[in-house]
């Protein structure tokens, strides 16, 4: 942490040389080229920049130093549902998008995808990695604005980290070697065939993302530890990646934006930045995640500790890729362009009102679950309910909660901490917390503040309401 202030001085230094001031900076419409890393099950505590006493990622650290940093971004409490937000620029429940598993994982058809728009734009477009959002024809990623896509051909392929099959384009290919490398290989030949054009290359990895499994070699740094070891190989590739852009002259002219998906999972028990919450938990710790943006020589590194969130990507890309966006889409989007953030870290940021709902409900149990494990958030408040149902056959995350609360056995990505990080609220009502002053959510509010409470729950009642029918009400 301290080089990385140690730069931003010097940085500023330069750009007062120059005469120019964080002030001038305008990146509106800039047009350079674009690589999105977006991480499998990393959560924010899983890198040594953000604290972790175990893990080394020197190449995420090297990002990180040089980057805007949104310390406050929060993304959905699962993989498919931010995937649908990132790329429609709404919440997930608006895509039809509430669970891990088809057909409910399948993005609506008349959504106008981030690559689709990207496209417009004349960016070529690349995809190499994890989809999640649909794998038959229609809505497979080469039908949603990607050029190239490399990616499984199945929902089981996601499953074999060594020796994948693959289709590109939607033509089964076998390939031999780590699935991590392949894609980054894949990746950056993308990289340097498209260098002289605008290029988007997203690279959603699979790592590292259950079934812990990765070449000993990488386990053995950490005594035997596959989670880390597998953070350890996509750091490893990170490295390659931007020695890449480098050798090919791209730096300057390419904006790098690395995240994950959803909060923490195995590396929870060591280390989550003191945060409660797991990744399927609608915690603090399941729904925030790091989000670096680093622009060589355009982007000033700092920390921005406004509350973003994914829904922000498509209009902040639309935005510097010189995309105009329709008043009619402006209209649909939850999100709102982060490029005044990325130019000045010091604007005023109005806050606004975000929901979080884990959603994985069975078909016809929406109803039980309208309060499973669901949240509102407005600045540094935030509103929680967190219950379980009684349904030995529930889908959702309710029997991990049942499990702990009452049988005293660990959850399923908290062990020691399973009884803090598989918290439940009190029967019935909404819990309120400070997330500033309250990192942890160990300080219930609710009773000092009951106005705010009930102005949240209004709220989301409203919000419940509008997408009840898009996420299987009957």
């Amino acid at each position: 942490m301290k080089f990385k202030y140690i730069l931003y001085i010097v940085v500023l230094i330069a750009f007062s040389g120059c005469g120019k001031s964080k002030k001038d900076i305008s990146i509106s419409g800039s047009r350079p080229n674009i690589i999105f890393i977006l991480t499998d099950d990393q959560g924010y505590g899983d890198l040594s920049c953000t604290g972790n006493p175990i893990v080394k990622t020197p190449n995420m650290d090297y990002i990180h130093n040089r980057s805007v940093c949104f310390t406050d971004f929060m993304v959905s409490p699962t993989c498919a549902p931010t995937r649908a937000a990132v790329y429609s620029g709404m919440h997930e429940f608006k895509t039809g998008v509430y669970d891990t598993r088809p057909p409910r994982n399948h993005m609506a058809l008349n959504i106008t995808t981030l690559a689709e728009m990207l496209k417009k734009a004349g960016y070529t477009t690349g995809l190499f990695g994890k989809w999640h959002l649909g794998l038959d024809s229609i809505h497979r990623p080469e039908n949603r604005g990607f050029d190239v896509a490399l990616t499984s051909i199945g929902e089981k392929d996601y499953l074999k980290h060594f020796n994948p099959q693959l289709a590109r384009n939607g033509k089964p290919e076998m390939h031999k070697g780590y699935r991590t490398n392949i894609l980054f290989d894949e990746a950056i030949k993308f990289i340097t065939e498209n260098r002289d054009k605008p290029f988007f290359c997203h690279i959603p990895t699979f790592v590292p993302h259950a079934p812990l499994d990765v070449p000993e070699r990488y386990s053995d740094l950490y005594n035997g530890n596959k989670f880390f070891g597998m953070i350890a190989i996509l750091d490893e590739n990170i490295g390659r990646l931007t020695k890449e852009l480098k050798n090919l002259g791209l730096e300057k002219n390419t904006l790098l934006i690395l995240m994950s998906d959803n909060g923490a999972t195995f590396g929870a028990d060591i280390w989550n930045a003191g945060m409660r919450g797991v990744k399927t938990t609608a915690w603090y710790g399941g729904t925030r995640t790091f989000s670096f943006w680093c622009w060589a020589d355009k982007l000033i590194p700092k920390d921005v500790d406004v509350q973003t969130a994914h829904v922000d990507i498509l209009p902040t890309l639309a935005d510097i890729a010189g995309y105009k966006l329709s008043e009619e889409t402006n209209k649909s989007l939850d999100g709102r362009s982060l490029v005044p953030l990325l130019e000045d870290a010091d604007i005023s940021w109005p806050n606004r009102v975000l929901f979080t709902h884990v959603g994985r409900w069975k078909e016809g149990a929406i109803d039980q679950h309208k309060y499973c494990q669901c949240n509102v958030r407005k600045g540094d408040y935030v509103a929680v309910r967190i219950e379980y149902c009684n349904d030995s056959d529930c889908w959702a995350e309710c029997p991990i909660f049942k499990r702990v609360q009452e049988e005293n056995r660990p959850g399923y990505y908290s062990k020691e901490n399973a009884e803090f990080n598989y918290a439940v609220t009190p029967d019935g009502k909404w819990a309120l917390y400070n997330v500033k002053d309250d990192i942890s959510q160990k300080h219930n509010i609710a009773g000092q503040h009951p106005e705010m409470v009930e102005a949240l729950s209004e709220k989301y009642e409203k919000w419940w309401n509008e997408i009840y029918f898009k996420v299987g009400g009957e």
